[in-house]
């Protein structure tokens, strides 16, 4: 059957022209439905995370590799409970989130039928762990299917804007929960909501650091924001000693300190890290040179 022979619109079901199907994956996907193992495809990044390349694990088993620190294939309760605080969540969203999470998902994940009271989660067996009322991007055997990551901006993402507001969030969970399916219902609010507060922008969760979840390539290095702020800070460090080192070299110490700041941010910042104030406030690119420029200016100034 040709294109041409069939629609996915019906004028007179409204749910259908309101929620778009993508067109053309194909061009850039292939068989955009067909399941991929090991990465986390889309329009943009048809090949999945650039440098990226694991083939002994599921999408579904990299996403939660994140929370097996020692990688022994076990996620235990304080495994759980340190990733979200690695991320930036309080004490009690942590230690609400890992006991939800495993109090749900342990059992199904054991290799064996009696229950582990210590609630660990296999993940050989994370597959188990899928619920209803998702995306579907992930299909029952942990893989990632394209077509339904696609599916979920042109379906939700209504002004174009590369992206999910809270609002097309609360539609998309509206939008693909079953019927009767409470569990589905609260796993999908908790999932999307921990997401969009983790990597949402000027209150937009854009589409390329929703995809970037799924295989975790953001968070990849667990303790990478408070690493990269101490390195940033010891190179300023150094800098400052240079300075008061080569005092007829000054203008040349200040202008090197400031464009290895700048080229280290911009490394960091291209490999999904954002930067945050000791507040907490997220900083996007250009304020966090803005900020790191900010220190080194006032110890080069206090040096002087």
């Amino acid at each position: 059957m040709s294109e041409q022979e069939f629609s996915t619109v019906i004028q007179e079901v409204p749910v259908t022209w309101q929620r778009p199907v993508p067109q053309g994956l194909e061009k850039v996907l292939g068989n955009a439905g067909t399941p991929r193992a090991t990465i986390a495809a889309s329009r943009e990044r048809p090949h999945g995370t650039p440098g990226r390349k694991i083939s002994h694990r599921t999408v579904l088993q990299q996403h939660v590799d994140f929370f097996d620190e020692d990688n022994d294939g076990i996620i235990r309760i304080f495994d759980t409970y340190r990733g979200f605080r690695s991320l930036g969540f309080n004490f009690p969203f942590c230690l609400f989130a890992a006991f939800v999470i495993h109090g749900s998902m342990a059992w199904v994940s054991q290799p064996y039928w009696f229950p582990n009271p210590l609630l660990y989660i296999y993940t050989e067996n994370i597959n188990k762990c899928k619920h209803g009322s998702d995306s579907e991007t992930y299909d029952t055997e942990g893989r990632y299917v394209p077509e339904k990551f696609e599916e979920i901006f042109t379906k939700y993402d209504r002004d174009n804007k590369g992206g999910l507001s809270i609002w097309d969030i609360g539609r998309l969970c509206y939008g693909n929960g079953n019927v009767l399916d409470i569990f589905g219902w609260l796993a999908m609010i908790f999932e999307w909501g921990t997401t969009y507060f983790l990597a949402q922008k000027d209150g937009i969760l854009y589409k390329e650091d929703v995809r970037a979840q799924y295989d975790l390539k953001n968070v990849g290095k667990r303790h990478e924001r408070g690493i990269i702020h101490q390195e940033i800070l010891e190179t300023l460090m150094e800098m400052e000693m240079m300075a008061t080192a080569m005092p007829n070299k000054r203008d040349l110490v200040i202008t090197v300190c400031i464009l290895q700041t700048q080229v280290a941010i911009k490394i960091y910042w291209n490999s999904g890290v954002s930067f945050r104030h000791g507040s907490g406030y997220t900083m996007d690119e250009s304020q966090a040179f803005k900020y790191y420029q900010g220190l080194a200016d006032e110890g080069l100034a206090n040096k002087g």
